[in-house]
């Protein structure tokens, strides 16, 4: 009765895009190397790739000066991915235009009064974007659904009965009606039991996989610049149905249908209502209610977490306390089997298209504790996707526990750790009153998840808004947490960390070190010969020596001796320096003070905005010239006078200094 016409148009849309050979030439670019998973960690050349980027947000309309600036500063700081996160963006656009013409954020057509969802749009913008990336060595990484929504005359997608799609535009029309992050919710959790929306996912798959890069002629789910695929962001049937009850104002035509699944994966597994009854049965707990019957397609949508429950009447109606275990376990299984299968036909769909590498379905905001362990068990979770978001209303030299030490969220994974790749791909301080301990967020990040075995980090965000660009000097006023580039101090302390963590230098912990179950409890401090964490009034300090790596922050002016590197710090501040060895006769010095305060609810990130003091000193070495460096990576200015130290002064933030050994009568005193 149903018949799908999308993939004969979607073959005419792709030949009629060109598609055409292409054939490689001596100006062909060279193909980034292929990410791929060996055990738990990501590949890249037969080494072990640790990602240190950001999510990034638009960057298809900007001015060719302003996009080369931008990559070229990205590069700077060390970023080797990108998660393009604005792609599939259908309700919220990139700023004005030029002209003052609306833009859209990504690939997919903008705004409620489109026609349909179907075609691209900015494709040649986007391969513009990825070939300035590429040629800088970044990786790209998508996420299929992140705010994408349809509208009534997207249902021409599939042909079903006259009543049937009228009612689906009827229920779209009211799905659009609700704000912004109800209808966003919704429409991830859509495809897997709606067969048009299903439709239309596999439709911007096909559309999106099949393109070609102009430049190189590869398809873009053959190329290897396209590191990482996932399917769907923070959402998940969990997601929507159980933990964050997005599903309370849908629609009733889709959740009808909902619980028509629901219903029948109870008759599936459940001879007969009076089994289902029997096995539901708990003393002084809610089971199979009176009012419902799997044979009539109506039991509940239940039980759910309690989480989002209002009242206690609430509660007692919809609550999981309430109900019995079998029952919260079938539905659970339920809620994964729904997901499960929806990946897999994924799966198959981007095997069809080219690509043949691991993909991942969603992160740790729809897969939470509740569900992880049957995704762990699955074979649907090469690697795990987290969104560790941690509070910036904390001190990170004087509170005991920190909860940058273990796995926000994730709390699925023992304390042992995990045994796949594990990926932050998104993460920063969740506060929007950022205080002064996010500068210190980074050198934190790179230590402990480096001693936990992780495996990178996309920090959010990093916006290529063409308006955001455009005002830099409001952009700085207005700094929230996701506007990381203009959080100035912050980017010295994210590029010197990034180097840290990208080293991986710091040795991942046994499996079986207890310091790992401390860690789970969120403790930490910490020692062993690379790393020392203490907390505390006139003890706080924590420091970092490795190979090429001295650093340490501490609020106190103190001299630390790292081996042979001697840090001494004459001022009273959120003092963090790190001292990377570039060569034997070249080291860079990042030195960062407090920024800003920790005030809820206050935006407060410049005021006091303070230099770190002091001098860095390599044993046997002088100094021949220092450079001191801005956050665009140019040098400000170069200082030739042969000395002892590298003197850290105020205003700035990074020194890149040539050293010569003593000579033989010793280093002068």
């Amino acid at each position: 009765m149903r018949r799908l016409f999308y993939t004969l148009a979607t073959f005419l849309i792709c030949v009629c895009a060109g598609f055409s050979v292409h054939t490689a030439t001596a100006d062909t670019p060279k193909p980034l190397p292929r990410i791929t998973i060996q055990g738990d960690k990501f590949v890249a050349d037969g080494k072990e790739f640790k990602i240190w980027g950001f999510n990034q947000g638009h960057g298809l309309h900007l001015p060719d000066s302003l996009l080369k600036q931008n990559v070229d500063q990205l590069a700077f700081l060390g970023v080797n991915m990108l998660r393009l996160h604005t792609i599939d963006w259908t309700y919220w656009g990139d700023s004005r235009g030029p002209s003052g013409e609306s833009l859209e954020a990504g690939l997919l057509p903008l705004g409620p009064e489109r026609r349909d969802t179907w075609h691209l749009v900015n494709v040649d913008q986007f391969y513009r974007l990825l070939d300035a990336l590429r040629e800088r060595g970044i990786y790209v990484a998508i996420t299929l659904s992140v705010a994408s929504d349809y509208v009534p005359g997207d249902a021409d997608i599939l042909r079903t009965t006259p009543e049937d799609a009228a009612a689906w535009k009827q229920a779209i029309a009211e799905l659009n009606q609700l704000r912004d992050g109800d209808r966003l919710q919704a429409y991830k959790t859509l495809p897997v039991f709606d067969e048009r929306c299903n439709a239309l996912r596999k439709w911007w798959i096909t559309n999106l996989l099949s393109l070609k890069n102009p430049q190189t002629g590869v398809k873009l789910a053959e190329d290897s610049q396209l590191a990482l695929l996932n399917t769907v962001n923070e959402s998940s049937m969990w997601g929507a149905f159980f933990r964050n009850n997005h599903a309370k104002d849908m629609p009733a035509y889709f959740m009808n249908k909902a619980q028509k699944a629901w219903n029948d994966w109870l008759r599936k597994k459940y001879k007969n209502p009076a089994a289902l009854a029997e096995a539901w049965k708990q003393e002084g707990k809610k089971g199979l209610l009176s009012s419902e019957s799997p044979d009539a397609g109506t039991v509940k949508l239940l039980p759910i977490d309690p989480v989002t429950l209002k009242t206690e009447e609430e509660k007692k109606d919809k609550s999981h306390e309430y109900y019995s275990r079998q029952r919260y376990d079938d539905f659970l299984q339920f809620l994964f089997d729904m997901d499960a299968a929806h990946q897999r036909k994924m799966l198959a769909l981007f095997k069809q298209l080219g690509w043949d590498r691991p993909a991942g379905y969603g992160d740790s905001v729809g897969i939470g504790p509740d569900i992880g362990k049957y995704w762990l068990k699955s074979d649907l979770l090469p690697y795990i996707e987290e969104h560790p978001y941690d509070s910036g209303m904390i001190d990170l030299f004087m509170w005991y526990k920190i909860r940058v030490c273990t796995y926000c969220g994730t709390n699925y994974i023992s304390w042992e750790g995990q045994d796949r790749p594990m990926w932050a791909s998104e993460i920063r301080c969740a506060d929007e009153a950022l205080g002064w301990t996010r500068i210190l967020f980074p050198y934190y990040v790179a230590i402990y998840h480096s001693l936990q075995g992780r495996d990178g980090c996309t920090w959010h965000v990093w916006s290529m808004e063409r308006g955001h660009l455009l005002n830099n000097d409001l952009m700085a006023r207005n700094l929230n947490r996701f506007h990381c580039n203009w959080d100035i101090p912050w980017l010295f302390a994210y590029r010197a960390a990034g180097r840290l963590f990208k080293s991986g230098e710091i040795r991942e912990l046994p499996k079986d070190d207890r310091n790992r179950e401390r860690f789970s409890r969120w403790e930490g401090n910490f020692k062993n010969d690379q790393v020392q964490r203490v907390h505390g009034e006139n003890a706080a300090i924590t420091t970092v020596k490795t190979k090429h790596f001295r650093a340490v922050a501490t609020p106190y002016p103190q001299t630390v001796q790292l081996g042979d590197v001697t840090i001494r710090l004459t001022s009273k501040t959120a003092n963090l320096v790190i001292v990377e060895k570039l060569s034997p006769d070249e080291i860079e010095i990042t030195a960062v003070g407090k920024s800003g305060e920790v005030e809820r609810d206050k935006t407060n990130h410049f005021d006091p905005l303070e230099f770190v003091e002091g001098s860095v000193r390599v044993e046997g070495k002088t100094v021949e010239s220092i450079q001191h460096i801005d956050h665009y990576g140019q040098v400000i200015e170069t200082i030739r006078d042969s000395r002892l130290d590298v003197p850290l002064i105020p205003g700035v933030r990074l020194y890149r200094a040539r050293l010569k050994n003593c000579n033989p009568m010793g280093c002068p005193s």
